[in-house]
């Protein structure tokens, strides 16, 4: 897999020594550049319509869109970050036949996502972004139950994550760039863990 260094890191959950690794530097290099490019966000709105439409009611994506950054038409970046957005890396692995799995880490936060699901297509990649959400954070890692995965391609790869209450309502979305991988999505209940 292309992305070993990076599913290595995420399933250690070692968040804290990602700049150790070179190819992380790198990556995270290039992340900071897109996270702060309007045509990045403006991808992330066409895939979360594309990947959403058949699965969510037009208000609630509409409601989720509107905490994206860029969402206004103001990109505010701080230190190489859009503003209200937590730092992240995640990985994606699909096979078709056999349990994909998806793995997204935030820096400096106590949790972890790490989830696996069938997903009739390929692909494989690893991504440096960061997660908006639309309720309260702590409310956000604690009550989130499903989630809703989708590769697409952008700059060499986005990977964007939908996450859901119980009752289906979007409560955030991670969109990471990196590693080039193909398309794929897939989905199912989750939960965050504590590192």
């Amino acid at each position: 897999m292309s992305s070993d260094w990076l599913s290595e890191f995420l399933r250690n959950k070692h968040s804290s020594n990602l700049l150790c690794n070179e190819k992380a530097k790198e990556l995270l290099c290039k992340a900071r550049k897109m996270l702060c490019n309007k045509n990045f966000w403006e991808a992330c709105r066409q895939l979360t319509f594309k990947t959403l439409k058949d699965k969510f009611d037009i208000n609630q994506i509409n409601d989720l869109l509107k905490h994206m950054p860029y969402s206004d038409g103001v990109l505010t970046c701080i230190n190489g970050m859009p503003s209200g957005i937590i730092g992240a890396a995640a990985t994606i692995e699909c096979t078709p036949f056999t349990l994909s799995e998806i793995l997204c880490a935030p820096f400096d936060q106590p949790w972890y996502f790490k989830e696996e699901s069938y997903c009739p297509l390929v692909g494989e990649g690893g991504t440096i972004g960061g997660i908006y959400n639309v309720v309260d954070w702590d409310v956000f890692f604690r009550d989130t139950a499903q989630y809703f995965a989708a590769g697409g391609g952008y700059e060499g790869g986005l990977i964007q994550i939908t996450w859901m209450k119980s009752d289906g309502y979007p409560t955030g979305q991670y969109n990471g760039v990196g590693e080039g991988h193909g398309a794929c999505s897939f989905g199912g209940t989750c939960h965050w863990r504590s590192k």
